[in-house]
């Protein structure tokens, strides 16, 4: 089990933002490779440990990243937490994180990486089987490291894993939603009940079509303007050529530093994963089809007495869209029965709800806030 220390820093949101919120701390951010079973040719998921110093009894929050979300997005709101004393803000990376072949940061142009054969097969094998399986062993980590409660979250389309989890099978009637006191979403749909979408999706996996070229070559774009010190410009959504600026601009209606923003793509942690992982999402679709009942491959459905309270984020873009009522109903009544803390922030964007100053008055205090009281309830 290694466990490095990568850095030490001093959170920077001022006190006058935050109200009441305890004096800021020093926060440690170390890197921790979890022991799990081995994946043929697949490496240790790494988890990136957020911490203002070892204590027990501490409310641990596990963050997972999904596609072209990679850790470094949480890593201004893990900081800002922890550094308030009495939160440890755990992030996963997941496996296919480190199969990247970033090397094309370097070059001319904009390509996609190419996967050779053997890669391919690991990125296929990868499924959300095994990522349940991977986020029940940090959660379990957690809790032996002095955890008194946990909370499982995620930010975009990681929003119908949560569910998943709350529906797999731990064995001896155990299930996800055992490991956990509560299950936060950062503007993420939570339910996609599209079984045409799994067929679709599982037809491109058999051509060996394991990510989408032209969303890796907008994601290598930005990364290589963040290097070049013009990410503001690209992420304009006035004037961007990026196809992506207003999903990832940062700033949207409020002030956030260039260095701010450069510092989510150049920062700790990855901010993005390339490989878009179509076995992942086609399990995904084809699990929520099926209501959430898929024995044969380790989910036994959500029980009433696995029900688990939720705090959910809708940016801007989701609330002027209005994309994700369903979903949030449905999260709602049979995860959270009934009980659900929705923040509505009409002043941010998608990725700004996790970086940009004004999230920490509206984002974050509600979530430190939202962790304390279900965190003193922890069993």
């Amino acid at each position: 089990m290694g466990l490095a220390l990568v850095a030490c820093l001093a959170c920077e949101p001022a006190q006058e933002s935050r109200g009441a919120a305890p004096a800021s701390r020093a926060v440690a951010v170390a890197d921790l490779e979890l022991d799990t079973p081995a994946i043929p040719g697949a490496p240790k998921p790494v988890v990136h440990r957020y911490s203002a110093g070892r204590a027990k009894g501490f409310a641990g929050l596990l963050l997972v990243s999904g596609w072209a979300s990679g850790g470094g997005w949480f890593h201004r709101l893990a900081s800002d937490l922890a550094s308030r004393g009495g939160i440890e803000v755990w992030v996963l990376e997941r496996r296919e994180c480190f199969l990247e072949d970033r090397r094309v940061l370097d070059g001319p142009g904009s390509p996609a990486p190419q996967l050779g054969d053997e890669t391919r097969k690991v990125v296929g094998a990868l499924s959300l089987h095994s990522l349940c399986a991977d986020v029940a062993f940090a959660l379990e980590k957690m809790r032996s490291e002095g955890a008194a409660s946990r909370f499982l979250g995620g930010w975009s389309a990681t929003g119908p894993f949560l569910a998943s989890f709350a529906a797999f099978d731990l064995g001896e009637g155990r299930r996800g939603s055992d490991l956990v006191d509560g299950f936060v979403a950062f503007d993420s749909d939570l339910h996609w009940p599209y079984e045409s979408d799994a067929a679709d999706l599982e037809s491109r996996i058999a051509k060996g079509e394991t990510y989408d070229s032209g969303l890796v070559r907008e994601l290598v774009r930005l990364e290589r303007a963040a290097r070049a010190g013009t990410i503001a410009k690209e992420l304009d959504p006035m004037t961007a050529p990026s196809e992506l600026a207003t999903l990832y601009d940062v700033r949207a209606g409020v002030d956030c530093p260039a260095e701010r923003i450069a510092a989510v793509y150049l920062g700790p942690g990855r901010p993005h994963e390339w490989y878009f992982p179509r076995r992942y999402h086609a399990d995904t679709f084809r699990l929520h089809a099926r209501g959430l009942v898929w024995p044969e491959e380790g989910f036994a459905g959500i029980a009433p007495k696995g029900r688990r309270p939720g705090f959910v984020v809708l940016s801007r873009a989701i609330l002027d869209g209005g994309l994700l009522p369903e979903g949030i109903e449905w999260f709602r009544r049979e995860v959270a029965g009934g009980d659900l803390e929705l923040v509505r922030a009409p002043d941010l964007g998608h990725a700004g709800i996790l970086v940009a100053d004004t999230a920490v008055r509206t984002v974050f205090d509600p979530l430190d806030r939202w962790l304390r009281a279900r965190g003193s309830a922890g069993r």
